[in-house]
């Protein structure tokens, strides 16, 4: 991995957009619901849904699921930080997982491990894409705050 500094705080960076959409969305779903139990229960299933389907766990989704995969801020930010910590040729070390390392290469551009990581899009594009769903989260939060009928008075 870069041992560059500017890596470093551009991870930080990447990684405090991703929270900052966590956020939003969960902002979105306690203001949408106004129930605590219903909150967190929406909450949890929707970020389980969205880590597993984000590129950690599962790298084939089936064709029905792919799609959340582009809703998810953890592919983004993932992406984002693949890009930044392998931005130089990687060598090898006597691995075994890249099959140009079994050739008997001394490093491998740094292409193939964004490839063998699942890495598409450019940090500036991933970083966008974050900032949107942090935008829209807020949004549509800030409307369901001033749209949806809530129970105001004392039960």
């Amino acid at each position: 991995l870069s041992p560059n500094p500017g890596t470093f705080f551009s991870v930080c960076g990447v990684q405090l957009l991703a929270a900052l959409a966590g956020e939003a969305m969960g902002v979105f779903i306690g203001t949408s619901t106004m129930d605590y139990e219903k909150a967190m229960t929406i909450a949890t299933v929707t970020s389980l849904l969205l880590m597993l389907t984000g590129g950690y766990f599962v790298k084939n989704l089936p064709d029905f699921l792919s799609w959340i995969r582009y809703v998810s801020p953890f592919k983004y930010s993932y992406d984002a930080c693949i890009k930044l910590g392998f931005d130089r040729d990687v060598p090898c070390n006597d691995g075994e997982i890249l099959e140009e390392c079994l050739s008997g290469a001394d490093t491998v551009d740094k292409s193939f491990a964004w490839d063998y990581l699942g890495a598409t899009e450019s940090v500036g594009l991933n970083c966008l894409c974050l900032i949107g769903i942090i935008t829209f989260f807020r949004i549509a939060a800030y409307l369901a705050l001033r749209f949806v009928p809530h129970n105001n008075g004392r039960t």
